[in-house]
């Protein structure tokens, strides 16, 4: 029972939300620059790359329902940032790094889509809006995508 109870308290801690409140997620969405990917919650997915300058790369991977649980529950503290999809999607196309913040030009952005029955959220973030002072954010958010047999998307245009 201590076990069962400890596991909650963590789960909770660690995502803000126990599992009743957390909406099932039944496909999550991955973009980085030059490349999209999505899974879904059987751990079935695919990738395609922007056609730009060269031609789209697709295809298909399988890494089964414990990796997809996984992957979501490692990008828990991401999630509990994250906006409806609307919302968010229009808030990084008007959004700007702050003026004080350090800025790197063509440094690429990542965002996450988790979508449900009950939930369709986003988070994305421009990867140079303060680069050394969001290192740790920005690492953990190519780890999600450098987990999954898809391309780099570091050798993509």
């Amino acid at each position: 029972m201590r076990t069962i109870v400890a596991a909650s308290i963590l789960l909770t801690a660690c995502t803000g939300e126990t599992p009743e409140q957390a909406p099932e997620v039944s496909r999550l969405e991955l973009r980085a620059a030059g490349l999209d990917v999505s899974i879904d919650n059987q751990g079935e997915g695919k990738f395609n790359s922007e056609p730009h300058p060269r031609p789209t790369i697709t295809g298909t991977f399988h890494v089964g329902r414990g990796h997809f649980v996984g992957l979501v529950h490692s990008l828990s503290e991401f999630r509990r940032l994250s906006k409806p999809t609307e919302q968010a999607a229009q808030e990084f196309i008007n959004g700007s790094c702050p003026k004080d913040l350090p800025q790197v030009t063509d440094a690429g952005m990542i965002s996450i889509r988790w979508m449900g029955p009950e939930t369709d959220q986003l988070y994305a973030v421009d990867l140079g809006c303060d680069p050394k002072g969001n290192s740790t954010r920005n690492n953990k958010l190519r780890a999600a995508i450098d987990a999954l047999p898809v391309p780099d998307p570091a050798s993509l245009p």
